[in-house]
């Protein structure tokens, strides 16, 4: 069990003498994925995770672009992977370890991957009225984040709305509309996030 023929092989042997054949076997592998996501089901990108394998050899791998790591030629086996290096901003929500059991069977319930769930700092914005302490709800903000790519949200009855898993570096909050009865001011601040949620009044 394990084993594959490493090729396809066949033997004649004659029964008028004793004759011996050896057939090379190797072991089935399979490969491990390793994949790092946020609270949103989005890819995360950046970050070492390492793979150690049933004999204690470990290897680790920078996460790329595609917000994964494949560890191929596995052999069948109780796997521990690790999350060695956080990308910048975010912290673990799942933990930093985790186990793969490594099956060459066909079953389908099988997986050999693992995925680590992380979380990036918020941004929570208050919009208030001009120059009181008065909040206003219903008011749509934008943030803009430092690739380019923006979220809006509506705040909520408390004059707030919540940001989730925003990367670090300066982004932009922009009031872009308000209810009936108030004026838009177009007020636009810079936020710098860094390892921890941040919090921004309008």
């Amino acid at each position: 069990d394990g084993y594959k023929s490493a090729s396809a092989q066949t033997a004649n042997v004659t029964v008028q003498h004793t004759s011996y054949h050896t057939f090379e076997l190797e072991k089935e592998t399979e490969p491990v994925t390793v994949y790092l996501k946020d609270t949103e089901g989005k890819k995360v990108t950046g970050g070492y995770v390492s793979i150690t394998d049933p004999n204690g050899v470990t290897t680790t791998e920078w996460v790329g672009n595609t917000g994964s790591v494949t560890f191929e030629e596995k052999v069948a086996g109780t796997y521990t992977v690790k999350l060695v290096q956080n990308p910048n901003g975010y912290s673990n929500v799942n933990g930093t370890t985790g186990t793969v059991i490594v099956s060459t069977t066909d079953l389908a319930e099988v997986k050999n991957e693992h995925t680590f769930v992380l979380k990036a700092p918020s941004v929570t914005v208050t919009v208030y009225e001009d120059g009181t302490t008065n909040t206003v709800p219903g008011a749509d903000v934008t943030l803009t984040k430092p690739n380019g790519t923006t979220v809006s949200g509506t705040t909520d009855a408390t004059g707030k709305v919540v940001f989730t898993n925003v990367p670090t570096g300066t982004s932009t909050v922009e009031v872009t509309k308000v209810p009936t009865g108030y004026v838009l001011t177009g007020t636009e601040e810079s936020v710098t996030v860094a390892d921890e949620d941040v919090t921004e009044d309008l």
